[in-house]
């Protein structure tokens, strides 16, 4: 029930300007003078449904008889104002609480984390290198031609072949460096910390061609940020009232208007309430392993596969053969 009324709450202090039934809606007092068509001081179940479908609200049909079976204390069916407002404001009062116990519970995972390693927080970024692959892909895409130890570098392979100077088939973390700051590409430390960790998959310091390509492609990118929005989820965070700890359950937070599929938007605003570092070329990542971009509709089927570990890994192992 908190749940539910958190995400009522959000849908109106969104911002979002709602007008139902010609009444500008901005808390629950107008959102009930709204649905109180006839002034009698009252609404129904019917009236209170319709009003959260406006809302844009998702919820299910067992929490809207809860809520019903709450406040209708002289069971009459329908839910007086005033009674209304009393409740509201303790339910809002918990609320308020178990937000503040949440934010407690970052604020000290956070600093256990400062304390431990000297840095903020315990989660693994992973996103850094993925900056590297949005320019590299820059200059494959030939706006400037490019040479790199006098050949030619148009594109994955060929990068790979020029930084494979003694035609080994493989190549050293500290060779990927060179070449980058050859072709004007600023790497940092981190920068290439965050690569290896994300390409070199058996702990050998040599990449192949085949992982080099997979990186280059943004599979192996869209595998990373995968693997950190799991870790973030094992942080038990909550999202717009609903606690997140799956691919699942973070689908249904985000689906605020319950239509089944979200947009790119929804999806980014999520990973943002939720403090992920998941920035534009991550996204894009993650969209492409679906086969989607950012004018798509993703269903939670979708969302659960891209997140799945087994499966973007297998799709990077199928294409290493």
């Amino acid at each position: 029930m908190i749940r539910f009324i958190a995400r009522i709450n959000y849908a109106l202090h969104s911002g979002t300007v709602r007008i139902i039934n010609g009444i500008k809606v901005k808390d629950v007092d107008s959102f009930f003078n709204a649905l109180d068509t006839d002034k009698k001081g009252s609404i129904g179940k019917e009236q209170l449904k319709t009003g959260l479908m406006k809302l844009k609200v998702n919820f299910p049909e067992e929490s809207l008889a809860l809520l019903m079976d709450q406040l209708d204390n002289d069971m009459s069916g329908t839910l007086v104002k005033r009674e209304l407002l009393k409740w509201w404001e303790q339910i809002e009062v918990v609320v308020a609480a178990a937000k503040a116990e949440q934010d407690n519970r970052q604020q000290e995972r956070a600093m256990a984390g400062e304390n431990a390693s000297g840095a903020k927080g315990q989660r693994r970024i992973r996103s850094a290198a993925s900056q590297v692959v949005a320019q590299l892909q820059f200059i494959f895409a030939g706006y400037h031609n490019r040479t790199l130890y006098g050949k030619a570098v148009k594109d994955p392979v060929s990068f790979f072949k020029a930084l494979d100077q003694d035609g080994t088939g493989q190549i050293h973390a500290s060779e990927i460096t060179a070449g980058l700051k050859r072709l004007d590409v600023p790497v940092t430390d981190g920068d290439i910390q965050a690569l290896v960790e994300m390409i070199d998959r058996d702990g050998s310091g040599e990449m192949d061609i085949k992982e080099m390509v997979s990186w280059l492609e943004y599979q192996l990118v869209a595998a990373s940020v995968a693997q950190q929005i799991r870790d973030c989820f094992e942080e038990k965070r909550t999202l717009f009232g609903c606690e997140v700890t799956d691919a699942g359950s973070f689908f249904e937070a985000c689906d605020l208007d319950g239509s089944g599929f979200l947009k790119y938007e929804e999806v980014t605003k999520g990973f943002k309430f939720m403090q992920m570092s998941v920035g534009f070329p991550e996204m894009d990542a993650l969209l492409a392993t679906m086969g989607k971009d950012r004018s798509s509709l993703i269903s939670k089927e979708e969302i659960v596969w891209a997140v799945d570990q087994k499966a973007q890994w297998a799709r990077v192992k199928d294409n290493f053969h």
